[in-house]
């Protein structure tokens, strides 16, 4: 399994070289192309509200401009985070949002991080990573969170933690 980790990570590389724009890799498990799609942060970090602002554990997509609104008025009810989001201008026609809450954690240290998406035939796959504290943290509830935005779809959205 890791010699064809490896072999689809060196494909990913050379393919970047080439001037096309887009990569596709053929997954070797099921023979099926699969494209990295190119996507932006917005923002990156965590809550600091113990959970006031009743944003759950939570992996979804944003569509709509009233759901973005919607979501950035939760995150600033206790500090005002969005502040420092570099969304630029939002088109929701062309774009959209994947956002990924972690669940309030008792330090802080932790970081969630939207690494990867890939578009198979039938839905994105969306990879993200989890890091814990790696030395001693300060004891503060945070909630880590990433939001990304990347060219939109109506193809189903599926998450992943990064093996």
């Amino acid at each position: 399994m890791r010699k064809s980790n490896l072999l689809m990570i060196l494909v990913i590389l050379t393919l970047f070289s080439c001037s096309t724009g887009r990569v596709v890799v053929l997954d070797n498990s099921k023979e099926e192309p699969i494209e990295l799609i190119p996507f932006e942060v917005v923002g990156k970090g965590a809550l600091f509200g113990a959970g006031e602002e009743g944003i759950s554990e939570s992996r979804g997509t944003i569509i709509s401009y009233l759901e973005w609104i919607d979501l950035k008025k939760k995150m600033n009810s206790v500090n005002n985070i969005s502040d420092n989001f570099s969304e630029g201008t939002l088109n929701f026609e062309e774009e959209m949002v994947l956002f990924c809450f972690d669940q309030v954690r008792g330090s802080g240290g932790y970081e969630v991080e939207i690494i990867d998406v890939f578009e198979r035939k039938e839905r994105l796959e969306v990879i993200i990573k989890y890091t814990r504290p790696s030395e001693m943290a300060p004891s503060v509830l945070t909630q880590p969170f990433c939001i990304v935005k990347l060219p939109r779809t109506d193809k189903d959205v599926v998450f992943k933690e990064k093996e």
